[in-house]
């Protein structure tokens, strides 16, 4: 009896060992100090947690969004976060526009007329996908060896990449969860605060997000996350081909 406790506790003890050892494994490739690192794994925690978002790889949105005009539309977004493929709908009283963007390609189709993008704005906007917070939390959790979390100013999570350039910041509040976020590129500065997270199966992502000025303002109203890339096959007809939600 007492040699199969003694067993028991050390295959328990093993166990433990392992997975403290996988667990630090994992952190130990996304570089910055104790506290930045400590940061990032809460706020994963905080939006579904690790295993959840190292495993996706497509995500669909969609969200209400309140226009300057004063108009109410709707949005939906397909994303994929690995290759940073998306396309986005949105519809208003006033309008109808659909934007693609596929490897090195994109367009946008504007009431039903096509237009292509030329390769510098497929450029910028692949650029602006990669500081999404969706994407930043995919390449966090998938232990993305070029990224290093700092803790900035204000005790902002800042995100940066090989170069150490700054990607985008998150400010975070004492659970973990984010409240505010920041994108930089050397032409576009995107900021937006959020409300109270919300539960979409899984997932746990904030209610709604506004600009500080409050001209972009939107609400959540899905979310999903699927393990299949993006296929956008079907949105080369246009926005009377729409694709159905994963």
């Amino acid at each position: 009896m007492t040699a199969t406790i003694r067993k028991t506790a050390g295959f328990v003890l093993a166990g433990s060992l392992v997975m403290m050892t996988w667990s630090n494994c994992v952190w130990s490739r996304v570089k910055g100090s104790p506290e930045a690192v400590a940061a990032a794994q809460g706020l994963l925690a905080a939006v579904g947690g690790e295993a959840t978002w190292r495993k996706a790889r497509t995500l669909y949105l969609q969200e209400r969004l309140f226009l300057p005009d004063g108009e109410v539309g709707t949005v939906e977004t397909w994303q994929d976060i690995g290759s940073l493929d998306w396309r986005r709908i949105t519809r208003s009283p006033s309008g109808h526009l659909e934007e693609v963007i596929e490897g090195n390609a994109g367009w946008v189709v504007r009431d039903g007329v096509r237009e292509q993008y030329p390769a510098g704005i497929v450029h910028r906007k692949r650029l602006l996908l990669a500081r999404e917070p969706y994407a930043i939390f995919h390449r966090i959790a998938g232990t993305d060896e070029t990224l290093t979390v700092e803790i900035g100013e204000h005790g902002r999570l800042e995100i940066y990449d090989r170069r150490m350039r700054l990607l985008c910041w998150f400010k975070l509040d004492g659970a973990g969860q984010p409240i505010a976020w920041g994108r930089w590129t050397d032409a576009d500065v995107t900021l937006r605060l959020y409300g109270p997270l919300i539960e979409f199966g899984g997932l746990r992502l904030p209610r709604w997000g506004t600009s500080p000025d409050g001209t972009t303002r939107f609400e959540r109203l899905t979310a999903r996350l699927v393990d299949e890339p993006i296929t956008l096959s079907d949105a080369r007809g246009g926005a009377e081909n729409p694709v159905t939600p994963p």
